[in-house]
């Protein structure tokens, strides 16, 4: 889907997609199974944290929309372990798995200070918004829940866009007003201060444990022309509902994954 009119024709047809009813009917199913089926791994045990579901629905302790991320860019990667993956994430799960699966892959962490730096290495600092790496040197960019807490979301873009190969894909997944075409923008920085436009809000940060990390804004369907604006040949959000494996999200039984093509 590219844009909000899209997304209504779509539970104009999948009513049953906002239902509350429905989608804690279906975590119901994956709780008293007890496993979900994933495309990598086959049949694996699960839990179930709370009742948000984009997070607290867990296998390997990573939630599942990073499964679902997954499943994206072995389809861009056509699955090929030499792929030149980087991943905006280092210490998480995830991240160990997708080294697994990809062992040239580079996950990082954005850790501008160098005492930080040298607690979490060997992973490498990254910052999104100046990438360190040439042109066209990357096949796959992955972002899982990264892109709302950058100050100048535009920027990562188009960096993402400089460093992928022709025909490379960003796969990102991040909070996402699916209901509206604009961001809600939670804070900007001017001058180099962090100004609030809304009450803060913060979430989990594995760098920092302690302090979380603050959220800058929460993309509304405005990120597809956005995206494409920064160099991409096509953007969409592609939507994922799966109950075998678990792909469900908080207040819908699916998940919205960025999908941009170079």
């Amino acid at each position: 889907m590219q844009s909000l009119e899209s997304f209504r024709a779509m539970l104009g047809s999948r009513p049953e997609t906002l239902n509350s009813d429905h989608v804690h009917a279906s975590a119901a199913l994956v709780r008293e199974r007890g496993t979900v089926t994933l495309s990598r791994y086959g049949e694996v045990p699960v839990t179930i944290y709370g009742t948000n579901y984009r997070e607290d629905i867990r296998a390997f302790e990573a939630p599942m929309r990073a499964f679902a991320l997954l499943d994206l860019a072995d389809e861009a990667t056509g699955m090929n372990p030499d792929a030149d993956v980087l991943c905006l994430e280092g210490l998480t799960p995830f991240a160990r798995m997708l080294k697994e699966l990809y062992p040239k892959a580079i996950c990082s962490e954005y850790a501008p200070d160098p005492e930080v730096q040298a607690q979490i290495a060997p992973i490498p600092h990254v910052d999104a918004m100046n990438m360190p790496f040439e042109d066209a040197t990357m096949d796959a960019v992955l972002s899982a829940d990264v892109l709302e807490h950058v100050p100048d979301l535009d920027r990562v873009l188009s960096e993402t866009a400089r460093i992928l190969r022709p025909g490379g894909a960003m796969i990102a997944t991040f909070p996402f007003a699916c209901g509206q075409d604009v961001p809600i923008r939670r804070a900007i920085l001017e001058d180099g201060e962090v100004k609030h436009l809304m009450e803060p809000e913060y979430h989990g940060d594995p760098v920092r444990p302690g302090e979380g990390v603050l959220v800058f804004e929460i993309p509304g369907w405005d990120i597809v022309p956005r995206t494409e604006a920064a160099g991409f040949a096509r953007a969409e959000m592609v939507f994922v509902a799966d109950t075998d494996r678990g792909y469900m999200g908080n207040n819908m039984d699916g998940l919205f994954i960025l999908y941009a093509q170079r």
